[in-house]
C-alpha cells in the first residue's frame, strides 16, 4: 500500500517510507499490514511513530488490510464533514 503525493515532489510518497506499507497474507488467506520495516501495525494512527513506540504488537499479529481500509473510509468521510 503506498501513500503518495499528486503534486510533484522528490519522492512522492507521503514521509518517504512512512507511506509505504506491505501486505501479507496469513493461512487464512486474510490480508495483514506491515510497516515498510516488517513491523505489524497495530492501529493506523501509529504510522510515522518509530517502531518501538508504535506500530509493534505482539509477533504475528496486525491490523487486517479491510480494518486499515476502513479507518482511512472513516477518516476521510469525517474531514469532508467538517
Amino acid at each position: 500500500m503506498v501513500f503518495a503525493h499528486r503534486d510533484p515532489s522528490i519522492n512522492p510518497i507521503v514521509g518517504f517510507t512512512q507511506g509505504l506499507l506491505r501486505i501479507t497474507r496469513d493461512g487464512n488467506g486474510v490480508e495483514h499490514v506491515l510497516t515498510s520495516q516488517g513491523f505489524p501495525l497495530a492501529r493506523v494512527e501509529s504510522l510515522g511513530a518509530p517502531p518501538t513506540l508504535g506500530p509493534r504488537m505482539a509477533p504475528g499479529t496486525s491490523m487486517s488490510l479491510a480494518d486499515v481500509r476502513g479507518r482511512i473510509v472513516s477518516a476521510l468521510a469525517q474531514a469532508h464533514k467538517q
